[in-house]
């Protein structure tokens, strides 16, 4: 996609423009460019890290859900599939891991514990020859 903006400025002065050649009609441009960002996301063409997010389970929550003792804590974000091979980061090192799902809840195939993950991000699919690249 062509860009719509340019940077001007440098360190905190840095700050994005419209581009000159698109000021008089900026606004539809913007719009369209806009759509087509969207269009990408909702198709899994753009990859985002999920941040993952946790709780300790309250007292009250571990009596009225019923939630054994063994069981500290509560992942509050969306969380991948069962058998999801994914990417994961601690905030200093990314991987791939496999999300499982046994009797206790989320856990990871190399033995990290969610609540030491920062983000996760589903794995890109793969390449198909005839893409746009080719």
């Amino acid at each position: 996609m062509d860009r719509l903006t340019e940077w001007i400025g440098e360190g905190e002065d840095r700050h994005a423009i419209p581009r000159m050649d698109l000021r008089k009609n900026g606004h539809q441009a913007c719009c369209n460019k806009l759509a087509e960002y969207e269009d990408l996301e909702e198709t899994g063409m753009i990859l985002k890290w999920i941040p993952v997010k946790w709780h300790v389970i309250l007292d009250a929550e571990r009596e009225e859900e019923g939630i054994p003792d063994d069981i500290v804590y509560y992942l509050d974000c969306p969380m991948p599939e069962d058998g999801e091979e994914i990417i994961v980061t601690d905030g200093k090192k990314v991987w791939t891991d496999e999300n499982c799902i046994d009797i206790v809840g989320h856990c990871l195939e190399s033995g990290n514990d969610w609540k030491d993950i920062k983000a996760w991000m589903p794995l890109p699919k793969p390449h198909k020859k005839g893409g746009n690249n080719d």
